[in-house]
């Protein structure tokens, strides 16, 4: 494992098809989960790149202006349980095969739980998507378990490969957050809230039902211009064991009630 600290160009070079380095995230679209199709990652130029980018830079924004607040929050009312330790702008990793090439990660946050002493990594996700400032706390709140299994499944796995990462530092669990600065949209006066998911690692049992390996192999074996076309295997739904989903509002936090679990074929 080799620890690096990236400039901000170097990161936005490696997370652009090349033949040293795949991102985390680029991986994870590479195998069918991204937030685009996987013919997207290998796509340069043209108007719909530029709308592309344009949008993406809004989510990313978004994301750099709320991350700091989202762990100010976060350490000022939980320190009594994590230690947090973290980058200036999170912790890029890279994980170097003995081909050579690299798997490349920027953890949001290191924690050290107070009480066992076990290490674990936090990601912080938009809570919005595609809705910036659309907020509906009871359709949130009973969805989070529901969502980690659908359209968030990407978070879940992202997070489980940056604890595939921290193996040999025995990294024992990880945690989601997803970060409201404004509790309520007509009172800006209201606390924020962190709604916190906390899962286990499975991250070892997660790479050999989804062929992690195979896919991030065959990525370097592209000509970068007509990737394979493979079909994303079946998402292990049975993997995703939650700890414990919590809100955290105003200095007090609440476990709350889990949804009750659905059947994967349902979904």
């Amino acid at each position: 494992m080799t620890f690096v600290r990236l400039t901000t160009d170097k990161w936005r070079e490696l997370h652009e098809p090349n033949k040293e380095v795949i991102s985390v995230t680029s991986l994870i679209q590479y195998m069918g989960y991204g937030y685009a199709s996987r013919a997207k990652m290998f796509q340069r130029g043209g108007e719909e790149e530029k709308k592309r980018n344009e949008y993406t830079k809004r989510c990313l924004d978004y994301g750099n202006v709320n991350e700091v607040f989202c762990l100010q929050y976060l350490e000022k009312y939980l320190s009594d349980r994590y230690h947090f330790f973290k980058g200036g702008e999170g912790i890029s990793q890279v994980c170097v095969g003995k081909d050579g090439h690299g798997l490349l990660g920027t953890v949001d946050c290191f924690l050290r739980d107070k009480a066992t002493g076990a290490l674990g990594v936090l990601e912080i996700k938009c809570p919005f998507g595609n809705k910036f400032g659309k907020f509906d706390q009871e359709q949130v709140e009973a969805s989070l378990e529901e969502k980690l299994k659908t359209t968030n499944f990407r978070h879940w796995l992202q997070l489980q490969l940056y604890l595939f990462m921290n193996e040999k530092y025995n990294a024992q669990f990880g945690i989601i957050v997803y970060y409201y600065p404004k509790f309520c949209s007509v009172d800006d006066t209201a606390y924020p809230v962190a709604y916190i998911i906390e899962v286990e690692n499975v991250s070892i049992e997660v790479g050999n039902r989804l062929e992690v390996e195979e896919y991030f192999q065959a990525f370097f074996e592209e000509d970068f211009t007509a990737p394979t076309f493979k079909k994303a295997p079946k998402k292990p739904l049975d993997l995703i064991r939650i700890v414990r989903i919590e809100r955290l509002q105003g200095g007090v936090l609440t476990t709350m009630e889990r949804t009750s679990l659905q059947d994967p074929m349902d979904l």
